[in-house]
């Protein structure tokens, strides 16, 4: 049987600036924080909502058995309004949309 993976937001949220001082601050705390918290990670970065998988298996399931799924972003990759996300879930699969 599949586990459902777990989510959350994360600690340390400030109000007006969100997580972005605490990831400013020390990049790699933060960041290695992040993995104890859930399998899937909500970061507040102001007006950016971001995602973070902390969970090995879901990042290769991620990039291999569900790559069709997601795009990986770029300079060019619009995902709602703010470009140059690195992974956003395609919102329009069964009519062939894009992302953004």
């Amino acid at each position: 049987m599949t586990r459902r993976a777990t989510y959350a937001m994360a600690a340390g949220r400030l109000p007006a600036v969100g997580h972005a001082l605490p990831l400013l601050r020390n990049p790699l705390r933060f960041l290695r924080n992040l993995q104890g918290q859930a399998d899937l990670v909500e970061v507040d970065l102001g007006p950016v909502r971001t995602i973070f998988i902390t969970e090995p298996d879901l990042i290769h399931a991620m990039l291999t058995d569900r790559q069709d799924n997601f795009d990986k972003g770029g300079s060019t990759t619009r995902c709602g309004r703010w470009p140059g996300t690195v992974s956003c879930w395609r919102r329009v699969r069964s009519t062939g949309g894009s992302s953004g």
